[in-house]
């Protein structure tokens, strides 16, 4: 239960990243915008615990 779970708030967190990245290039967002770094941060995390979660 505790990895599905893990694995869920990953992906979660992948597509809220990407949604951001989208969102904010959409508007005019330049390469430091807020939107690209924190869009890109979510996405290094959830990918980093997906990872972390499959190599346990």
């Amino acid at each position: 239960m505790r990895a599905a779970s893990t694995a869920l708030l990953s992906v979660l967190m992948i597509l809220l990243g990407l949604t951001m990245l989208v969102t904010t290039l959409a508007r005019g967002g330049g390469p430091f915008a807020a939107g690209v770094v924190f869009g890109l941060l979510f996405c290094l995390a959830g990918g980093a615990r997906l990872y972390l979660e499959r190599a346990r």
